[in-house]
């Protein structure tokens, strides 16, 4: 999730994890220094941390990202919306699918699968939010630094 407040954005550490490692879009790199400070080795109770960006063009790009959702969006959605959201995101899954299937050349196929995934992140991500109270999210700096590892795989 991310959240917008006084020209400066709030990224979920999960949601910028995922970014890094599925997201298919090119990533500026002053974006990367700031998450370098925090470990993509997360616990449970740091995918739910916030990572304040206050750059302009940083915030300007998060507004581009359409797979990382804004709750502002999504906390007042009424249960016809959320109905009609769910129906439309499942109908893409549907097309994704079908045309991954059908995909003749590599970089067209990535391109869909990276689609098919966001579309997926995007509908957990929603389905979470409905479920969060707003007073319960802290958008406040954490005070943990760690190494930022990217890549690593366990095991």
């Amino acid at each position: 999730m991310k959240v917008f407040k006084d020209n400066k954005v709030y990224v979920q550490l999960k949601d910028l994890k995922y970014m890094f490692e599925n997201g298919g879009i090119a990533i500026p790199q002053s974006i990367y220094k700031k998450a370098l400070k925090r470990s993509i080795d997360m616990t449970a109770s740091d995918k739910n941390e916030f990572i304040m960006f206050d750059d302009i063009s940083d915030v300007e790009f998060f507004k581009t990202v359409s797979f990382i959702i804004d709750l502002d969006e999504v906390k007042n959605m009424t249960d016809e919306e959320y109905n009609n959201f769910m129906l439309s995101s499942q109908s893409k899954l549907i097309v994704y699918k079908t045309k991954i299937e059908s995909a003749k050349k590599y970089f067209e196929l990535l391109n869909l699968r990276n689609k098919y995934k966001n579309e997926c992140h995007k509908i957990i991500d929603v389905k979470e939010a409905r479920r969060i109270k707003p007073s319960k999210i802290k958008l406040n700096k954490t005070k943990k630094r760690r190494l930022f590892n990217f890549g690593r795989r366990n095991g």
